[in-house]
């Protein structure tokens, strides 16, 4: 009972402290660059009902916007109840970014052997800039961190389980994060499932080697994702939009 009381002051510290570093002045500065892409279509939706950029100058729809709706909707309904700021509509970003730091402790909590290399990664977290500055941003940007997290750690609880109660559970939850995750932003999600089979590779590699059986289910992952990513290839080049490679940019 001591031991789980020190967990979670330990997780509710940590988590207020980046509480502390998100949330204050959130309207200190204007709008700015694409905060306005996903602030206009909450004000569009709100004013006209409908998935367009609402235009100030005319007061009427500007162009359609129609991403990250789930996320949207959120800011839409902050700014209803607070008003057409920019504190209003960074707020959703911002307990997002918090809630980000209990769901990576959490998770690592659940994973790991060392409880206090998980509190370590969460206090890091929580000083953050780049989290920081993503927390306090009108984009989707914290609460894809949140699915992507939620989405990683179910996918590796679905491979290291052994009843097939646990495996149906974590299958199911990670279908449902992988398709809300997508409606969040598609290209970064494809990304991270990208990463995950990254991952299964090298347990692949550690399979081929040492033939533990702990790495067999991840080859099943591997040869599943490797079919599956040789099919999305194949539909793309036949003109049926499965990889969004429009959204590749190439910098120079």
């Amino acid at each position: 009972m001591k031991s789980l009381v020190v967990k979670i002051s330990l997780i509710v510290a940590i988590t207020l402290l980046a509480a502390w570093l998100r949330l204050p002045h959130l309207g200190a500065i204007n709008l700015y660059n694409d905060e306005y892409y996903q602030f206009e279509t909450a004000v569009g939706r709100l004013k006209l009902g409908d998935w367009v950029r609402y235009d100030y100058y005319t007061e009427s729809a500007g162009k359609p916007y129609d991403r990250a709706k789930l996320f949207i909707y959120q800011v839409a309904g902050s700014i209803s109840v607070l008003g057409e700021t920019e504190s209003a509509a960074r707020l959703p970003a911002a307990l997002w970014g918090i809630l980000l730091i209990p769901v990576v402790i959490v998770g690592l909590l659940r994973i790991l052997k060392h409880p206090a290399l998980a509190y370590l990664t969460g206090a890091v977290l929580a000083f953050d800039n780049f989290s920081i500055g993503l927390s306090r941003y009108v984009r989707m940007y914290s609460m894809l961190m949140v699915f992507s997290v939620a989405l990683a750690w179910c996918v590796y609880q679905l491979m290291e389980a052994h009843h097939w109660r646990r495996r149906l559970g974590y299958g199911l939850a990670s279908s449902v994060l992988l398709v809300v995750s997508l409606s969040i932003f598609k290209e970064l999600t494809l990304a991270l499932v990208a990463a995950i089979g990254l991952y299964a590779t090298v347990r692949v590699v550690a399979f081929a080697v040492t033939r533990q059986t702990v790495d067999r289910s991840w080859t099943l992952l591997w040869i599943l994702g490797g079919s599956g990513g040789i099919a999305a290839v194949g539909l793309t080049m036949v003109g049926v939009n499965v990889i969004p490679l429009d959204a590749i940019i190439v910098r120079t």
